[in-house]
């Protein structure tokens, strides 16, 4: 017996193609998920999760956040909206 018909053989392998395809991208799904939720389970110094935790919002001072910011070596989060 030889290969199946050449249709057959071009969607068995399509199937292939696209199951790989799935489960590839469920995989990168469930490493994404882990690395943001294994990311805040400790504290640097094992340190009080309390007080590392609470956000400060500074209005309309730039510069002085981002001292703030690099002092305490965190991102700089930046909100800006318009009323349109």
């Amino acid at each position: 017996m030889g290969r199946p018909r050449d249709s057959v053989w071009d969607e068995m392998s399509r199937s292939r193609v696209a199951h790989r395809s799935l489960v590839s991208g469920w995989i990168a799904a469930l490493f994404l998920v882990a690395s943001v939720l294994g990311s805040g389970c400790s504290t640097p110094g094992g340190g009080d999760t309390a007080s590392t935790a609470a956000l400060t919002f500074i209005q309309d001072d730039y510069a002085g956040a981002l001292a703030q910011a690099r002092e305490r070596k965190v991102p700089l989060f930046i909100e800006a909206w318009a009323p349109w």
